[in-house]
């Protein structure tokens, strides 16, 4: 088992400077969330801090420039540290004492990276890494990319996703692992941060985090870290910021970001809609309505930006839509009504899966609305514009939305009851004779179960292909071999077959570059056919020259 935080001791030689970019990326952004987050002098408990005094502090911001110097270096520095203890406290009754480290587990933060690593290890996410075979594009040059996929670059006229491609200018000098710690790092924190912001209580906050962080979509986009990096960076920056500052700037910042964020992966964009209706709803004067009509603007914008990147580099005002996609283009009336009923059949059908939890949801947000509270609102507006958005999607180009894109509806479900956790703790819960603490854990408990299986059956289905690709890198290097010529087709093997990727060859060998720098060739006809190949290991040897034969 590797441990990601030691993975500079276990990489390649060519590979640790790109182990210290990567874990230096990781480490730098959890400090980041640590500065950043937000905390509540008003909602602080009424005991004194335990070394500065209040007069001291009034002293310090309410006076000039010539008192503050009086104030001697070690109050100052104590104030400090105060400050930040109480930011990991996270808790209103607390009162913090130097020599005990108990207000640590105040927020559920280390509960909550806890419960994620152990989760990780004890699964073999981290030994067993998995990377979807598109997304090794993304950390590889161009030139080790063809023939079987696109660059980058090229990927852009199909998807619009410009700020992966810039991501992908540095993730290819980072090791592999490295890439994925730092997805998980930067994921993580997004999760947090949205649970910090939605919910006032410790074991709230712990629960909802969980909960984001394993939606079942992620159990397969967790495959794709080069590629979705940005896109986490992106909406953990937007929660920081706009919760972080007047309601003004937030609609400024959120703008800005959600139009980045666009062009990285527009489907947690919406799922970012939910969460942002969610957690401003407490600001005095939010208007959702107001929002969703500016998340449309930027969403308009972007597509212009996307569309005009694409003429200027690849002479395409628009994107090309794949054809394995299947599109329908509308050219008439038949098209408009056969698109309408694909969109209203894709929008259904994406509700089947969490129908139940769908159900709860609905309802706590009737009643939310029925009793006109601000984040009920919010977020039912949010949960109107995102449905419309992925029915216009659908029906405008006749392409069905796949599950894995279905994140918002994920959001809306955790948002849904970190407002009912909101009502069990103000004893607002309906129907009271019915434990409201019991209903929330068994539906909190439901929705864990669900997104840690789809987590579990993904990892499980793909971990032989991993496993497959370490060892061969791994038996290749003890060799001393820097090139392979492979003979025949790998998908017959079984650990290959799980891929579901037309062409396991180009899969391996993009593999095998990035993992250890070696070179997978295409046999010629009398290379494979030879008679002096004899079998050696795993591998077939002639001579020098290591061969990998599949179907012999």
């Amino acid at each position: 088992m590797t441990f990601p935080i030691l993975i500079i001791r276990t990489v390649p030689r060519q590979h640790i400077s790109a182990a210290y970019v990567g874990n230096i990326l990781a480490v730098s952004v959890t400090v980041l969330v640590i500065c950043l987050t937000p905390h509540y002098p008003a909602q602080r408990a009424s005991a004194s801090p335990v070394v500065v005094a209040p007069d001291t502090a009034r002293r310090w911001f309410g006076l000039g420039h010539q008192e503050r110097i009086r104030l001697s270096q070690t109050d100052a520095i104590i104030r400090c540290s105060n400050e930040f203890i109480y930011f990991l406290s996270g808790s209103e009754a607390i009162m913090l004492n130097k020599n005990n480290f108990s207000f640590f587990l105040g927020t559920g933060f280390p509960v909550f990276i806890l419960s994620i690593l152990l989760f990780l290890i004890g699964n073999g996410f981290f030994e067993n890494l998995y990377i979807s075979h598109d997304d090794w594009d993304y950390m590889l040059s161009h030139r080790y990319t063809r023939p079987g996929f696109i660059t980058p670059f090229i990927s852009t006229s199909y998807d619009g996703r410009w700020m992966n491609y810039l991501w992908s200018l540095l993730a290819k000098h980072m090791y592999y692992r490295n890439v994925y710690t730092c997805f998980i790092a930067i994921y993580s924190l997004f999760c947090w941060v949205a649970a910090y912001f939605l919910c006032k209580n410790s074991l709230h906050r712990v629960v909802i985090a969980l909960l984001v962080f394993f939606c079942p979509a992620y159990a397969s986009l967790s495959s794709w870290p080069a590629t979705l990096t940005v896109s986490s960076l992106l909406s953990f920056i937007t929660l920081v910021i706009i919760n972080n500052t007047e309601l003004k700037t937030s609609y400024k910042a959120f703008f800005a970001l959600n139009t980045l964020l666009m062009m990285s992966y527009p489907p947690l964009s919406l799922a970012m809609i939910v969460y942002s209706c969610a957690t401003l709803a407490h600001k005095q004067n939010f208007n959702p309505i107001k929002f969703i009509f500016i998340s449309f603007i930027s969403y308009v914008l972007s597509i212009l930006i996307i569309f005009s990147l694409n003429y200027i580099f690849h002479h395409r005002f628009g994107i090309h839509i794949a054809g394995w996609r299947h599109p329908h283009h509308i050219h008439n009336l038949h098209d408009i009504i056969t698109n309408f009923f694909i969109a209203l059949k894709s929008c259904l059908s994406s509700f089947e899966y969490h129908w139940p939890i769908m159900a709860f949801s609905l309802l706590i947000i009737f009643l939310s609305v029925s009793r006109k509270e601000k984040m009920g609102i919010a977020i039912s507006c949010a949960f109107i514009y995102c449905l419309l958005m992925d029915f216009n999607l659908v029906f405008t180009t006749g392409v069905d939305i796949p599950p894995r894109a279905n994140i918002w509806q994920w959001a809306f479900l955790c948002s849904s009851l970190a407002l009912y956790f909101g009502w069990t703790e103000q004893g607002q819960a309906p129907v009271k004779k019915y434990s409201p603490a019991l209903v929330s854990a068994s539906i909190a408990a439901g929705m864990l179960f669900v997104g840690c299986q789809e987590w579990l059956t993904f990892h499980s289905e793909n971990r032989d292909v991993a496993i497959y690709q370490t060892r061969i890198s791994e038996d290749l290097l003890l060799r001393g071999q820097k090139t392979v010529i492979v003979c025949g087709d790998p998908s017959q093997l079984e650990a290959l077959r799980s891929t579901g990727h037309d062409d396991a060859r180009a899969e391996l060998r993009v593999a095998l570059k990035k993992i250890a720098d070696i070179s997978v060739l295409a046999g010629t006809k009398e290379e494979c056919t030879a008679d002096d190949l004899l079998p050696d290991g795993p591998f077939y040897r002639k001579g020098r020259q290591e061969y990998l034969v599949y179907g012999k």
